[in-house]
């Protein structure tokens, strides 16, 4: 990664770490399966209470308990169904071992991606996850498919009888209107053509995150129906 990582949140980690050591009283203390299988092996306190009686909390704890429940709490998977077949890898079920990945990848105010550098992914692990800007996980999200009775990218304009295109800039957050076409593939093949042409404008931004963003982002937007 060239950009310079934004590291606030692993020097709190770590200050936690330092700050809110594990006694030897509570070292020997059983703690409880999250979601039934993470293990919480660390060896300071990741939600401690300061002086002053208020709640700290570790973020790289946080990130990793937002992770477990993506993959195994069943109320959030019936509200996002998306997840329904996700899991973590046994390795990232330790949470030490999680967050050895997470210093060395967090950025702060990126979000944990599994699936760019490897479509339909199903599994978190140091393989196929990376930290992105939430911007490109927009991107991403507007060029998968499953959008409705048609084709990504396109809708039904009553008034004019036609297939009407839009297409997201990334910039500006606005739906910028491509096109109207009378055919249903018409219409995606457009909404294809913007799409990739977005993609490339956006390049340089995101080969400063990762090198191998751009090829991935474009087999993503070739691979929509």
């Amino acid at each position: 990664m060239s950009l310079n990582m934004n590291k606030e949140s692993v020097s709190y980690s770590e200050y936690l770490r330092n700050n809110y050591p594990i006694t030897d009283i509570m070292c020997g203390k059983p703690r409880n399966p999250i979601y039934g299988v993470g293990i919480n092996d660390s060896d300071y306190k990741t939600q401690p209470y300061d002086e002053e009686g208020n709640r700290l909390k570790c973020p790289a704890y946080k990130s990793w308990i937002n992770m477990l429940q993506r993959a195994y709490d069943i109320k959030y998977k019936e509200k996002n169904p998306t997840y329904r077949d996700v899991t973590v890898c046994n390795e990232w079920l330790i949470f030490s071992n999680f967050r050895k990945w997470w210093i060395e990848n967090h950025v702060d105010g990126w979000q944990l991606d599994k699936d760019i550098l490897s479509p339909h992914n199903k599994v978190y692990s140091s393989d196929t996850c990376i930290y992105v800007p939430s911007w490109l996980n927009s991107f991403i999200l507007s060029c998968k498919g499953g959008r409705g009775k048609y084709k990504i990218g396109v809708s039904w304009d009553t008034k004019t009888e036609n297939f009407r295109v839009h297409c997201c800039d990334q910039r500006t957050k606005k739906q910028k209107h491509v096109g109207r076409f009378k055919t249903e593939d018409e219409a995606h093949d457009a909404w294809l053509k913007r799409k990739l042409e977005i993609a490339l404008d956006l390049k340089s931004e995101m080969d400063q995150v990762d090198l191998r963003i751009y090829p991935c982002i474009i087999r993503i937007i070739k691979i929509t129906v």
